[in-house]
């Protein structure tokens, strides 16, 4: 049986960064070759955890930020001015990257576009109201208002 560190998660076997006991042909005919594991040694299993922990500190880091921003959302109004029709069409709908971007403007750094949660882009003139979620699974109601470009 062979100690091994793994590069990447593997189905079945373990996640990226498991230490793992496999069979020695297992390692060397499939892991090694494909470079999705390595030969743990005392060296590199203490750097691997020294690795886990700094990852550890910055997820929680970027976990805070996100939580953060996800509270300074809740309830805020954006105005979009767009092209419509007479009937309040719009001849660009506004998409979730669009609301990502004007977000951004806005001093939320840490907002993505796949926290958006819309079923399709937004159409029509109005009011709509939309659900941030961050990758810790918080929410947050924003508000989208969508007003005529006046000519």
């Amino acid at each position: 049986m062979a100690q091994i560190i793994l590069l990447k998660d593997v189905p079945k076997v373990g996640q990226r960064g498991d230490v793992k006991e496999v069979s020695d042909g297992f390692f060397r005919h499939f892991l090694l070759p494909k470079k999705l594991a390595e030969l743990a040694t005392r060296e590199k299993i203490k750097k691997h955890e020294e690795e886990q922990k700094a990852r550890g500190k910055e997820k929680e880091k970027i976990e805070k930020k996100s939580s953060e921003e996800i509270g300074r959302l809740d309830g805020k109004v954006l105005t979009f001015l767009s092209k419509a029709t007479d009937k309040g069409s719009l001849y660009k709908a506004i998409s979730a990257k669009n609301i990502e971007e004007k977000l951004r403007e806005g001093g939320f750094r840490e907002v993505s576009e796949n926290w958006i949660k819309m079923e399709k882009p937004l159409k029509e003139i109005g009011e709509v109201e939309i659900d941030i979620e961050n990758p810790s699974g918080e929410r947050a109601k924003l508000k989208i208002e969508i007003k005529p470009l006046e000519n």
